[in-house]
């Protein structure tokens, strides 16, 4: 026994009739000319939506980043303090003063990836990576390698402990303007 159900056998020409009574579609609406089964269209109000998301869950992963590495650095100063002459500050003030920050290409800092390799790229405090935001990531880096790279000879010139000198350069990271702080995701000076 077979049975036909009107409505799935007349489908294209329902689909049709309603179509053409719906009339014209906002641009929004419509399917892309070049839509295949794997795109997907987002309208405007959608596309939106998506972005203040993305920027309140940016926002969300980069404070609590910054509080974690605020705990973390916190902790290291304390303990730099209570073990001045410790190896492994010593290795550590070295590291921090001495740090490229970027990889030779003019990007730095942390950065996030989209879902896709079509997504834009950002750095993990939310910002869009750009030609404008890398120039000025490459600038000032180069100003902070200077300033860290100072502070930590002349420190070692003085007689300064490794663990003072690795509080002086945490003080020097957290005295950075708040952008480039951000990029680096650095927490500000305590104090």
């Amino acid at each position: 026994m077979t049975s036909t159900i009107p409505a799935v056998s007349n489908f294209a020409s329902n689909y049709t009739t309603l179509s053409a009574r719906r009339g014209a579609q906002s641009q929004d609406s419509q399917p892309s000319q070049t839509a295949t089964q794997d795109t997907v269209t987002i309208s405007t109000a959608g596309r939106l939506a998506l972005t203040a998301d993305s920027a309140t869950r940016a926002d969300t992963t980069f404070r609590q980043i910054i509080a974690e590495k605020t705990a973390g650095i916190n902790f290291l100063r304390s303990s730099a303090l209570a073990n001045p002459d410790s190896s492994d500050f010593a290795k550590l003030a070295y590291d921090l003063a001495h740090d490229e920050l970027s990889d030779g290409q003019g990007g730095g800092g942390l950065l996030s990836l989209g879902a896709s390799p079509s997504d834009p790229l950002h750095f993990t405090s939310g910002e869009l990576v750009t030609e404008e935001s890398k120039a000025y990531f490459t600038q000032q880096a180069s100003k902070y390698r200077q300033a860290a790279v100072r502070l930590y000879d002349e420190a070692k010139a003085a007689g300064v402990s490794a663990g003072e000198s690795v509080n002086r350069l945490y003080d020097l990271q957290g005295r950075q303007p708040d952008r480039f702080r951000a990029v680096m995701m650095w927490p500000a000076a305590t104090g």
